[in-house]
């Protein structure tokens, strides 16, 4: 499995953007306020992969007092957080999306201010979720051992 590109990330981020930025556009006046329960879950999911990056590492030095890990383990972890990465990074996307169109808007109001301070703490932990996905798959690459880096590069030689 190759690490996530930045324009990859790049990429899905502009799509959802421009898509969620044109459908508001059509229907925002028809929709409710924007609810709270997709930026507490992503903020959760940013804790969470931040702690599982921070124990595999521990884990994966052998600091004392940390189980060692299996390889399995970290594959999945490793996948885990490319998922991450690109989910954060659309809901990233899909907040800024959101953002641009309320600040198009003029005036305000109750409801309209609410849904761009939401769009604001949205993009926070969109981008917590993606930068704590990219320490976790950091964190899972498997490093070669010095001696490998000396053989390679006398064969380069």
């Amino acid at each position: 499995m190759k690490p996530t590109g930045p324009s990859v990330l790049l990429g899905v981020f502009l799509a959802v953007g421009i898509v969620v930025d044109v459908v508001l556009g059509e229907t925002y006046d028809t929709l409710p306020t924007l609810p709270y329960g997709p930026v507490v879950t992503i903020g959760v999911l940013a804790v969470a992969e931040f702690v599982i990056a921070w124990t595999t590492r521990n884990r994966l030095q052998g600091k004392r007092l940390a189980k060692p890990i299996a390889a399995l383990a970290v594959a999945r972890l490793a996948a885990l957080a490319k998922a991450s990465s690109l989910l954060g990074s659309a809901f990233a996307g899909a907040w800024v999306g959101a953002l641009v169109y309320l600040l198009r808007l003029r005036g305000g109001g109750d409801a309209i201010d609410h849904d761009r301070q939401l769009t604001i703490a949205g993009i926070a932990a969109s981008v917590l979720l993606t930068g704590a996905a990219l320490w976790l798959e950091w964190v899972c690459r498997v490093r070669r051992p010095p001696e490998a880096k000396q053989d390679d590069a006398r064969r380069a030689a």
